[in-house]
């Protein structure tokens, strides 16, 4: 019954923050009655847990950029006045050798282009086509101020690599406006934190108890073992597949990091654990032996690679993980390392001698080690889907 309840548990917080923007609340575009894309400047944004994905496009003939192919760059501008002092401006840069992203406080004349950083943005892109230039990149909200600012959108020049002053005079929005919106789009994240969840869930959780049950429970459950440990791989597999197909279904590109690689070879090795397992022969036959020690290599990798990949996955400096969330995880794998599997190995050597008391201080240390993973399961999961 725990098991089940932990299952539905992480998938209905994984659930959450679906809303729809219907308006221009996050967006300024000129002229103010123009449909995008038929505007002369547009900017838009959305806002996610961390960070904000933002997308500029300017028409090139407005600001005098008409047949620039690259060594060009568009601005976001955020100031108290509308007069642009004291404004800090995000600029996207589009040269041969990349697009690059900086941030500048006024404007200075000769900056040269550089990202701001791997750990506050990525998946930058600049298009020059059709006479409209479009930039778009995430930027952590740290770099965006919160309270309202006039906004201003310009773009100019790069020469020697030189961002040069705009030919045009940037166009600036006839009100205040926020980063910071109640209409927050979330969709991208749900996706991210139900992969996680239900990942977390599936190998932090139920292959641990899985693989409990098979190697230390039997004397405990005797015959019922096999039923309670097959049902658990079994839900194991949903949420595995589950977590890859939330996953999927947002990634641009298939298998493009260690992490998404590692990740496929797992869901891989775990079909084929579990077809194995339904396709074992009867206990007389000659192959018997062989499909257990083959189930049981098979399972000692999914069990290494999984706790692996969930450390890599954590670790991925865009998502800005809470180093809490990552101790924990690097503490409760220590733990099942240490105290389920080493703890559980020493138990059954001391006591080889006395059945009696061997089940007796297996049901006491059995206990505590599977309180251990439920708590686990429910912290992880809850701090996850808390982030801001």
């Amino acid at each position: 019954m725990a098991l089940h309840w932990l299952g539905a548990f992480s998938l209905g917080m994984s659930i959450c923050f679906t809303t729809v923007l219907t308006d221009c609340s996050s967006c300024f575009q000129y002229p103010p009655e123009c449909s995008h894309p038929h505007c002369t400047i547009h900017a838009s944004w959305l806002a996610y847990s961390t960070a904000y994905k933002v997308n500029l496009s300017i028409s090139s003939d407005y600001f005098n950029l008409a047949g620039v192919d690259d060594n060009v760059w568009l601005g976001l501008g955020v100031s108290k006045t509308p007069t642009m002092e004291s404004s800090l401006i995000t600029l996207c840069s589009l040269t041969p050798t990349g697009v690059s992203i900086t941030q500048s406080y006024g404007f200075n004349h000769g900056i040269s282009p550089q990202t701001v950083g791997t750990t506050l943005i990525s998946q930058a892109t600049f298009t020059n086509k059709d006479g409209v230039l479009k930039c778009e990149f995430l930027l952590h909200k740290s770099l965006l101020p919160k309270e309202e600012n006039y906004l201003f959108v310009g773009g100019g020049e790069i020469v020697n690599n030189m961002i040069q002053y705009h030919k045009v005079t940037p166009i600036v929005s006839p009100n205040l406006r926020s980063f910071t919106s109640n209409k927050e789009i979330q969709i991208t994240d749900t996706l991210i934190l139900l992969h996680g969840s239900a990942m977390i869930t599936a190998y932090g959780v139920f292959l641990i108890v899985a693989v409990y049950t098979n190697r230390y429970l039997r004397p405990i459950f005797q015959k019922a073992w096999f039923k309670i440990h097959s049902n658990i791989a079994i839900m194991l597999l949903f949420l595995a597949l589950l977590g890859f197909g939330s996953i999927l279904s947002r990634q641009e590109r298939f298998m493009r990091g260690v992490h998404e690689i590692l990740g496929f070879i797992i869901i891989i090795l775990t079909l084929f654990q579990i077809l194995l397992a339904s396709l074992r022969p009867y206990r007389s036959h000659k192959c018997r032996k062989t499909v257990i020690i083959i189930h049981s290599i098979v399972g000692f990798f999914i069990f290494l690679l999984s706790f692996i990949n969930i450390l890599l996955g954590l670790s991925k400096r865009k998502l800005r993980i809470p180093t809490s969330i990552i101790f924990i995880q690097a503490l409760y794998t220590f733990w099942v390392v240490f105290g389920a599997v080493i703890g559980n190995e020493m138990l059954r050597y001391f006591y080889r001698h006395d059945d009696n008391i061997y089940l007796k201080q297996l049901k006491r240390y059995s206990l505590v080690n599977l309180g251990i993973v439920l708590l686990y399961g429910c912290t992880i999961i809850m701090l996850l889907n808390v982030i801001d």
